[in-house]
Formats: C-alpha cells, structure tokens, sequence
C-alpha cells in the first residue's frame, strides 16, 4: 500500500471513530438520565423499552433511507448518520440502566433511606453504583453495535470507513 492510500484509511478511521464517539455521548447523555426516570415508573419504562425494540428491528439502512427526507435530521450527512446510530445505540443503554438500577435490592434502599439518605443522595450513593455494571455492559454493547453500524453510514454521505 502506498503512503497516500495509509493516510485515506486513517482518515476515515479518525471519521469513523468519530461518529462513533459522538453518537454514543448522545446516547448516554439521553439515556441515563432517561432510564432514572422510566425505573421508577414500570409501564412507562415498558413502553419506552418497546420503541426503542421497535427502532432496534428496523434494518440500518432502511432507517438512514427513512430519515433522509426529513426536513431537520435528514438529507444526506452526517447528522442522520449519527442520528441513526443515536437511535440505535439507545435500546442497549436504556435497557441496561433501567435494568442496573430497578434491579438494586429494595432492603439496600430502604436502609439507605433509614440512614437518612435524601431521593438524590440514595440514587447517586446507592443506586448508581451498584448499577454501574450493568450501565458500562450496555455502554460496551452500544459501542459495538454503533461501531459496526457506522460502517453503513458512508452509504448516506456520512463518512467513515465504508466507503
């Protein structure tokens, strides 16, 4: 392989990297604070957990074709490439987060509470923690699954490796 064509394989390397990066920060940004909330309200967290199902068995590419002709997240580029990965990155995070936390045992909580730990203090003291396992194993499932889904975003003009 030449030099010109190392570097053009770096480039879309970084690009990749990149879109995967992004992509997952926003799925964080939205899910984790979304999975606090839907853990405490079950047919909430049902219904959210079956949209993002729903968006998880739609097939990538036609999900990139749907989003195109949307006026604000579509066209061709990277905002509906990383729109998508966004989407599909969700199920994972919220999933696992809903289930981390949920899955805290009732007795750990109601000490934490007899301790006289605030809503806040339990959630980011007990809660959290004993559900960080579960939230980095859907954290690690995203990644995987955004980092070989990107590669169908250069189908869309959203760069990557792809091409």
């Amino acid at each position: 392989m030449t030099a010109e064509l190392w570097e053009e394989v770096l480039s879309l390397a970084a690009e990749h990297l990149f879109l995967t990066l992004l992509a997952i920060s926003i799925a964080i940004v939205i899910a984790l604070p979304s999975a606090v909330w839907l853990s405490r309200r079950p047919l909430a967290s049902r219904i959210a957990l079956n949209a993002a199902n729903i968006t998880q068995a739609v097939p990538s590419l036609a999900l990139f074709g749907l989003l195109l002709p949307l006026p604000l997240i579509g066209g061709i580029g990277k905002r509906t490439a990383v729109t998508v990965l966004v989407l599909y990155a969700l199920l994972p995070l919220l999933r696992n987060a809903i289930v981390g936390i949920a899955g805290v045992d009732k007795s750990v909580r109601e000490s934490a509470i007899a301790m006289g730990m605030t809503g806040r203090q339990v959630l980011f003291q007990v809660e959290l923690p004993l559900a960080i396992p579960s939230i980095t194993a859907g954290i690690r499932i995203a990644t995987v699954t955004t980092i070989g889904t990107a590669t169908i975003a250069s189908a869309i003009g959203g760069g990557g490796l792809g091409v």
